[in-house]
């Protein structure tokens, strides 16, 4: 299980207020830069194309911010920063587990804009 908390941006101000922020400790820390990804992007392209992995329709989909490269396939999900040299290998379940509750929190915000 990857262990993650979505807090809100308290410091942000105009569209960056309240956004809701994926906050990961110890060897997960590099998936906080997933929170530079526009929220369009995770809630229109990331999170349907995961559900079509899961479902059997692409065999992968990679996605993630700069230096970070999720490779997501439906049994397991390869994580990488700077070019794989810490590369994690985890459980997709558990990356569809936060990125499906991030992107909810994502819509609610959008919501209130």
């Amino acid at each position: 299980m990857i262990p993650f908390e979505i807090n809100i941006n308290k410091e942000g101000s105009g569209f960056e207020a309240n956004f809701p922020l994926l906050k990961f400790t110890d060897e997960y820390s590099m998936l906080q830069e997933l929170n530079r990804c526009d929220a369009d992007y995770i809630i229109e392209e990331v999170l349907p194309n995961l559900d079509k992995v899961l479902a059997g329709d692409l065999v992968t989909y990679e996605f993630g911010y700069d230096a970070t490269l999720i490779n997501f396939y439906s049994n397991k999900t390869i994580v990488s920063y700077n070019d794989g040299d810490d590369a994690l290998e985890v459980d997709s379940e558990d990356v569809y587990n936060f990125m499906r509750a991030w992107c909810e929190r994502l819509v609610e915000w959008e919501n209130q804009l």
